[in-house]
């Protein structure tokens, strides 16, 4: 049996594979979502997770693609990253856009590990500098909960934040019991 951190890269890795398949062209959006998650038998929570990745990155991809281009190095386009590189960073930026619950550290640590595994020995320090600094210009910048792994939990509801910047959340709601019970957040009453 696979611990919860074993599953987590395996459900990172399939949705890999089902990115790089769509950037190299090698079917179609379902089809290659479909060969991704027979390879494994993933919970339901993560072929949720899997299958919001694969989709965010594929339906936004233009939008992330320029989000991630203008912090390479000077010189370099998009369009030359190598493929395996290119598809690490852009499920991580559609992580930070599409997936609020996980801590952007779990996804820069996680994409920085897929690196490691399958690009060359320049790409984990390459995903990390880029990722370091998309950050703080995706929705998650102000991220501030880190104590939960989201790949075993069910998905959280949106946070919405207020003209100060500070994240409101409805009382009563699932999300407001769920955080009024983890530590690293204050819960403020009107």
């Amino acid at each position: 049996m696979k611990s919860a951190a074993e599953l987590r890269l395996a459900a990172r890795h399939a949705a890999l594979q089902a990115i790089y398949a769509l950037d190299c062209e090698e079917g179609e959006l379902e089809e290659v979502l479909t060969y991704a998650l027979e390879q494994e038998s993933f919970p339901e929570v993560l072929v949720q997770y899997i299958t919001t990745l694969v989709k965010a990155t594929a339906e936004d991809g233009k939008r992330l693609d320029d989000m991630i281009a203008p912090l390479l190095a000077q010189g370099w386009r998009f369009d030359r990253i190598a493929k395996v590189d290119r598809a690490i960073l852009r499920m991580a930026a559609a992580e930070f856009e599409h997936i609020p619950q996980t801590p952007p550290k779990v996804t820069i640590n996680e994409s920085v590990e897929l690196a490691k595994l399958f690009g060359d020995q320049n790409s984990a320090p390459f995903i990390n500098g880029v990722l370091g600094r998309l950050l703080p210009l995706s929705i998650k910048s102000s991220y501030k909960h880190e104590g939960f792994d989201p790949m075993l939990s069910e998905p959280a509801e949106r946070v919405v934040a207020d003209e100060d910047g500070e994240e409101l959340v409805e009382a009563g709601s699932e999300l407001h019991e769920e955080l009024s019970n983890s530590p690293g957040w204050t819960i403020r009453t009107p």
